[in-house]
């Protein structure tokens, strides 16, 4: 806002004023229905494509490979002794 001999410029005021609140309804309103429109349209449109068979075919080639050998390495060795050194120890002492 200016000051002009004391007294403030009230179309400064008045200025700042509406373009403050116009410019934050039209960000709310314009922004959030743009962004509602796009996610909607191309972030499902993104998933459907890609899920139905890059995901779906990632998971079948990592879970059935990678994760079973994961789960059969760290299970049988190092879940196994996590829960014989803590559950017998820390579990039974809480």
């Amino acid at each position: 806002m200016s000051v002009i001999s004391g007294f403030i410029c009230e179309s400064d005021y008045y200025f700042e004023h509406r373009v403050v609140v116009h410019s934050e309804i039209h960000f709310t309103a314009n922004y959030t229905a743009h962004f509602t429109a796009y996610f909607a349209a191309h972030f499902a449109a993104h998933f459907k494509g890609n899920s139905t068979t890059n995901f779906a075919a990632h998971l079948t080639g990592n879970s059935t490979t990678n994760f079973a050998a994961h789960l059969t390495g760290n299970s049988t060795t190092n879940f196994a002794a996590h829960l014989t050194g803590n559950s017998t120890t820390n579990f039974a002492a809480d």
